[in-house]
């Protein structure tokens, strides 16, 4: 237990030196001017900071690359973690403390403007009493930020309380304190709030300048609404074939889905015979199989038959993967086996959406292959 407690006291000796040197309460004093993004890093760096990297040493946020996060706008991750090495505990790794930063632009040899902090703090619990002693570390660091707020010259206007938020690494905080501050003519926004995982204590601070905010989350906000019509934009165009969406196709007209079929083949640029006798017919077919065709090999007649209460009880992709299965064998002479997935002699109890179209792809990609060869 002695050990336990002179690894935590010498915990919060190192970051009571960090809030002493103001590293984790100055960072409203970043968001009022434009600033070197460079001196700002060497400031952070000095003090322990690293540039979180992944295995390719490229600079990561979330999961993604530099200047590629979630939002969309461009962000500077730093992380610091915390080790002690007292004698036989060994290098212990018992906190971090993980700044996202905001910037105005991704330049960040020239001047640049940092909008927001994001700063993460979190400390394990090694010890009966260290909940205690955390908590009264992030008491000292958020009264650390108003003596310096105030030592500076700022106000604080307002103070309010809210309920319900997530950090960057979605850890929920049930109550976040949220303060209005003046400094040097510039409306800042500085909200902070405690959490705890199992042995994990988590304190969040999120500093940022309400005028600058205001511009670049309506950027990031016009950004997404744009990605977001693209992408329904798109959604709309990979289900487009024969000038339908296949989604909305009554698929009680089967002679029509072979059509749809015969349009892809041409849009894909395989080479069939497009002028074929279609017989495809709703019959009676043994269990388990819901469609059969009798096309292999004449490449001048198409014919299929479909079992009705199979193909009711069918989901809508389903069937236009039965029908693409069975047109593999009639259109594009494929076996079982020569097609992917889609020409696997089993039909499965359900397919997505996604799942047709990968696999409809995959089997012409092989059936142009398999026409060219024969």
């Amino acid at each position: 237990m002695k050990l336990l407690f002179t690894v935590f006291a010498s915990l919060l000796s190192i970051l009571n030196v960090s809030c002493q040197n103001d590293i984790l309460v100055n960072d409203f004093l970043k968001t009022t001017n434009i600033v070197s993004i460079q001196e700002i890093l060497n400031q952070y760096i000095n003090s322990g900071y690293e540039l979180n990297r992944n295995r390719s040493n490229e600079i990561i946020f979330n999961g993604e690359l530099f200047f590629q996060n979630s939002k969309s706008d461009p962000v500077i991750y730093l992380t610091k973690t915390i080790h002690e090495n007292p004698k036989g505990y060994g290098n212990a790794r018992i906190g971090s403390v993980d700044k996202i930063i905001h910037i105005g632009s991704e330049d960040i040899n020239n001047e640049n403007l940092i909008w927001k902090i994001e700063t993460v703090i979190s400390i394990k619990s090694y010890s009966l009493d260290s909940p205690v002693r955390i908590k009264n570390f992030f008491n000292k660091v958020e009264t650390g930020i108003f003596k310096t707020i105030k030592k500076n010259g700022g106000s604080i206007m307002s103070s309010t309380s809210e309920f319900g938020c997530t950090d960057p690494f979605n850890v929920w905080y049930d109550l976040i304190k949220s303060n209005k501050i003046i400094y040097n003519q510039n409306n800042i926004s500085i909200k902070s709030g405690v959490s705890r995982m199992r042995d994990t204590h988590f304190m969040f601070i999120e500093v940022k300048n309400e005028v600058h905010c205001q511009f670049y989350e309506s950027i990031i906000s016009m950004a997404e609404d744009r990605n977001r019509a693209l992408k329904s934009t798109f959604d709309k165009l990979k289900f487009r074939i024969d000038g339908g969406d296949i989604r909305k196709f009554d698929t009680n007209d089967l002679e029509g889905m072979v059509n749809v079929f015969l349009d892809d083949c041409k849009k894909n640029k395989l080479l069939i015979n497009e002028n074929q006798n279609i017989s495809i017919i709703f019959e009676d077919l043994k269990d388990p199989i819901i469609a059969l065709s009798y096309g292999l090999g004449f490449d001048n007649e198409i014919e299929i038959k479909v079992d009705p209460l199979k193909w009711e009880a069918s989901s809508p992709q389903k069937k236009w993967y039965i029908i693409y299965h069975e047109l593999g064998h009639d259109v594009l002479n494929l076996l079982h086996g020569q097609g992917g997935r889609m020409m696997f002699p089993v039909a499965e109890g359900d397919y997505e959406w996604d799942e047709f179209l990968q696999d409809k792809n995959i089997m012409f990609t092989l059936g142009r292959n398999h026409i060219k060869k024969n």
